[in-house]
């Protein structure tokens, strides 16, 4: 993919980890209210733009369009975000939220405050951020250093590429039972209402997409579930405008999935209304959430890479633009 000219980023250099913290230069940007300093990176390139936290693992907190300015991802705590999150198939003794959990390396940190997760190495520049992400138990806090989460970050005329990695493969790294894994975790807006994807035989013809404005609570089980040929979902408001994820790389896996589902990204997606102020919002407690799931074993030395595309518009412009990363190989 080539990268636009224009990009512009909050300082630039680079910056390995543990040295010295730069003091960010707003160029071309518009930092989140409150969201501002060392602390967060933002790649811009005019049109539209990303933000990482780097308080909590360098996970995606931030993505918004010139127009408004309007952030919609949700970063309520560690476990929101767009983020790498991974799973054991049994559970391990520990407890989360009165829940049995099980192994579940994140990226964003654990559930409790002040438990985000260390990154190990972070470069910035005006075109790209790459972030190394020692992750965390997030029903321990525990860091897992087994693990390593890499991300890198660049952006297109109207879009945004994450590149993600994760290996299991350090010091004390074991093999996992099989699970339903999330490539990745999407946290939107609570106020974005509407989930939308394409579930047809007939991808990239323009056929009738599906909305789903019924989306199930976070309370009920089992979740809305949909199968996509395109391999894209979105959440939209009430105006029909919101955010687009496309994941080419998180269909189902030969020999673990159903195959039904190779070749196709399967979701769950979930509305959760916080009662906390702000209800919604990016940092409220409400949200829009979905997962791009596939089966996957994570055995010892296990690796893992997928892009993930972000997205903003109507369910139509999204769709277009993935319809031309998809056409053009992006």
């Amino acid at each position: 993919m080539a990268a636009c000219a224009s990009m512009l980023l909050i300082s630039c250099g680079k910056d390995g980890g543990e040295g010295k913290k730069e003091e960010p230069v707003v160029q071309n940007t518009w930092p989140e209210n409150g969201f501002s300093g060392n602390n967060y990176w933002y790649l811009s390139n005019g049109t539209v733009q990303i933000g990482v936290d780097l308080s909590r693992g360098g996970c995606v907190f931030h993505f918004s369009e010139k127009g408004t300015k309007r952030n919609l991802i949700n970063h309520y705590d560690n476990g929101r975000f767009i983020q790498q999150s991974y799973y054991d198939g049994k559970t391990d003794g520990s407890v989360w939220n009165g829940k049995n959990w099980r192994w579940n390396p994140i990226q964003g940190g654990g559930w409790k405050e002040g438990t985000g997760a260390k990154i190990l190495k972070r470069e910035k520049s005006e075109t790209s951020i790459e972030i190394q992400t020692q992750p965390v138990h997030w029903a321990t806090c525990e860091a897992l250093p087994e693990c390593d989460m890499t991300e890198i970050i660049t952006l297109g005329d109207n879009y945004a590429k994450i590149h993600y990695k994760f290996t299991n493969n350090g010091n004390g790294a074991y093999s996992h039972a099989q699970y339903d894994q999330e490539l990745p975790a999407v946290f939107c807006d609570g106020a974005l209402e509407t989930f939308v994807t394409y579930e047809g035989d007939a991808p990239w013809t323009g056929a009738d997409l599906k909305y789903v404005k019924d989306v199930t609570s976070v309370s009920e089980w089992p979740f809305t579930q949909a199968l996509s040929s395109e391999c894209w979902a979105a959440y939209l408001d009430s105006k029909g405008w919101g955010i687009g994820v496309y994941t080419p790389q998180s269909t189902g896996t030969p020999g673990e999935d159903e195959t039904a589902n190779i070749g196709k990204v399967r979701y769950s997606a979930y509305r959760a209304s916080g009662s906390n102020y702000p209800g919604t919002g990016p940092v409220g407690a409400s949200c829009s959430y979905f997962g791009p799931h596939a089966k996957k074993t994570i055995a010892k030395g296990f690796s893992l890479k997928y892009d993930v595309y972000l997205a903003i518009g109507t369910a139509e412009e999204i769709r277009s633009t993935f319809k031309n990363i998809h056409d053009k190989k992006l």
